[in-house]
């Protein structure tokens, strides 16, 4: 031991530069053995006590003083560097008898540089900051991920999973920060705090998720594409199904429509396409709901035309009432198959509705057949050729039965005038002259009785 001139003392060198300077060359320079036995409280002590003042007049010391610091510096060749490394313990308020606030600090040096800078704060109220002067928190890991401020690495059932701060709605923060997270015990769903409003992250009461999975997820596409059940969507919307139902729209409530799709800003628009992948599975339009009769409409806009259009030459538009009788529609012609009837109605029925207003001075039609087209045959003799055929129906009964008159077509009379009309002439059949070529005998009317009777 050395003492000084200047009052300084000296272990292991004879040039104290502090008032206490240990020096040694071996591996623990300071060692502190405590045999006090007195509880829990005694320990080996190393205290910094502060002062403002002198030692005959000490005042109280102030906010932002250091009560006490423990640094560390290292040699640079044959002196040593400025403190480098250090924990401070500074005083954050002015000491009285019943206040003596402080907060602990520590603080390192960056790599090519000579000046600390303060990595971690521990307040008087307890709150930890760290992370700030551009560093960053890895928990479990020896560093943290390029660009991430915080990084917790974890694994196994115990070191696996973080828990956010839960509470109900009513303790939620004064004054919410965007980005806050939390857990809303009433609403059992993570909430966050984003554009001034809390919102839940879960739209299901009890999960930790905004979609209940069963299979493939939801995707979103480099494009921008949302596929539901297809990692590779090829529209704005996609959605496919291993299921019977691909997608289904269930509103609560009134909704009209329940389903709309608007492609207002297209170029062109084919509409809705549905496709079957199922070899003969077809596609099925129906009307569903807990009534006993739901119609089913389709309306076109203005004058705009309402076409169902089959997919070839060969294919027909059906309709099938009840999927019985079936009306077909086939490039070039019509087919009409009625249900057998077991009452007096007519199979096949126009009616027409009361006209109003018609023009004067000129034929108004109430029912046009136009046969007046071209109809080109290959060359060859034609024995019998008939624009218009109507084949008689047979009549069976049960029982002996007499029809006194049965007629394959008839017309119950002429047309009568009504308000106002007079007619000089009225028909039941009217057949007028015209004038043809390439024919050798022509007739308005050719009635050939059958068996049994005469014209």
């Amino acid at each position: 031991m050395f003492i000084a001139t200047s009052g300084n003392v000296g272990i292991g060198t004879t040039t104290p530069t502090s008032p206490f300077h240990v020096a040694s060359e071996q591996s623990t320079g300071l060692q502190v053995d405590n045999f006090y036995a007195a509880g829990s409280g005694a320990a080996s002590q190393i205290i910094g006590r502060r002062a403002l003042g002198t030692a005959a007049a000490p005042l109280a010391v102030t906010t932002g003083e250091r009560l006490a610091m423990f640094g560390a510096a290292g040699a640079t060749g044959s002196v040593f560097s400025s403190i480098s490394g250090a924990m401070i313990f500074r005083a954050e308020e002015a000491f009285t008898g019943a206040k003596s606030g402080t907060s602990l600090r520590f603080e390192t040096t960056p790599l090519a540089s000579n000046v600390r800078q303060e990595r971690m704060q521990i307040t008087p109220a307890g709150d930890v900051y760290m992370g700030y002067n551009g560093g960053s928190v890895a928990v479990g890991a020896t560093s943290a991920s390029a660009g991430a401020i915080l990084d917790i690495n974890g694994s196994g059932a115990l070191a696996s999973s973080i828990i956010v701060p839960r509470d109900s709605s009513a303790n939620r923060p004064a004054t919410g920060v965007n980005g806050m997270i939390r857990y809303n015990l009433d609403n059992q769903a993570l909430e966050t705090f984003a554009a001034g409003t809390w919102a839940s992250l879960s739209t299901t009461s009890g999960t930790g998720s905004q979609w209940t999975t069963s299979g493939a997820n939801i995707y979103r596409a480099g494009a921008g594409n949302v596929g539901i059940g297809t990692a590779t969507p090829t529209g704005t919307l996609e959605v496919m199904s291993t299921s019977a139902n691909a997608l289904v729209v269930g509103p609560n409530g009134v909704t009209n429509p329940a389903l709309k799709i608007n492609a207002s800003t297209a170029s062109a628009v084919t509409g809705l396409s549905v496709t079957s992948a199922a070899a003969g599975g077809g596609v099925t339009l129906s009307a569903l709901s807990s009534a006993n009769d739901e119609k089913l409409l389709l309306t076109s806009k203005g004058n705009a035309h309402l076409t169902l259009q089959s997919g070839s030459a060969t294919s027909a538009v059906i309709l099938a009432p009840n999927g019985g009788a079936q009306y077909s529609y086939y490039p070039g012609y019509i087919t009409l198959f009625p249900s057998p009837n077991t009452n007096t109605a007519s199979k096949f029925e126009v009616r027409a509705a009361a006209d109003t207003n018609l023009a004067a001075g000129a034929e108004t039609l109430g029912a046009h057949f136009n046969l007046a087209q071209t109809r080109t045959h290959v060359g060859g003799a034609v024995s019998l050729q008939r624009d218009v055929r109507i084949s008689p129906s047979s009549h069976a009964f049960t029982a002996a039965s007499t029809v006194t008159d049965a007629a394959t077509f008839a017309i119950d009379g002429p047309p009568n005038p009504g308000a106002f009309g007079t007619f000089t002439n009225s028909h039941g059949l009217y057949i007028p002259t015209s004038v043809v070529a390439g024919v050798t005998n022509s007739y308005g009317l050719n009635v050939a009785a059958t068996t049994g009777a005469t014209n």
